[in-house]
């Protein structure tokens, strides 16, 4: 599944070239926040919230014409989920280093331009940890490596809005759905476990080309 949402994207990405008139080339950077949950597979038992991290990163775009290009880059987000095991609040936080590839596509000629992206994103496991009272005292513990994967890939598609407060400059509205496909535990004995999150951000970027 993973290798044939992959290939649809890399075939989309080479037959929009054909619309290409003209191209550019934009950097810049983007901050927000990401809600996240996890998915368990079979459901555990206990009560799974949502749990709001940070997400910041630098962005390059290049843009095959006025309307099509491929936004990458890398960005730190943290992700994980509220839990609520025999009547005590545990937060899981999963911090990863992702680098996304995505196709866009916007709409219109003026200063504001909405647009929607799709595509894969890669994520490297940062670290992992799980907060909460143990034995009755505040603390925050390490998942150990043997317990998660340190790699997690899925799909983030959504929409945004962009502004032109220069020629040369753009700021950007966007959110997304990141779609996560990878199993993140490794231990048999439990359940399968994904991630799903939904992420605003802020940008800017400049063109460099």
């Amino acid at each position: 599944m993973k290798h044939y949402i992959i290939g649809i994207f890399i075939v989309s990405c080479f037959s929009v070239t054909g619309y290409g008139q003209s191209s550019s080339l934009w950097l810049g950077a983007h901050a927000g926040a990401d809600m996240g949950i996890i998915l368990a597979i079979p459901p555990y038992e206990e009560t799974i919230t949502s749990k709001t991290g940070i997400a910041i990163g630098a962005e390059l775009d290049y843009w095959f014409s006025d309307n099509f290009g491929i936004s990458t880059g890398l960005a730190y987000v943290q992700k994980g989920a509220q839990e609520n095991i025999i009547g005590e609040p545990y937060s899981d936080t999963y911090r990863y280093l992702q680098l996304p590839v995505l196709l866009k596509a916007t709409f219109g000629s003026g200063a504001v331009k909405p647009y929607l992206f799709a595509g894969p994103e890669f994520g490297v496991k940062l670290s992992a940890t799980s907060s909460g009272k143990f034995f009755g005292k505040d603390t925050t513990v390490d998942f150990p490596d043997s317990m998660m994967r340190n790699f997690n890939i899925g799909v983030f598609l959504g929409a945004g809005v962009s502004y032109a407060i220069a020629p040369e400059t753009l700021v950007f509205l966007e959110a997304g759905y990141d779609y996560g496909v990878t199993n993140i535990y490794t231990h048999a004995s439990a359940s399968e476990v994904f991630t799903r999150d939904v992420r605003a951000s802020l940008g800017i970027l400049f063109r460099i080309e």
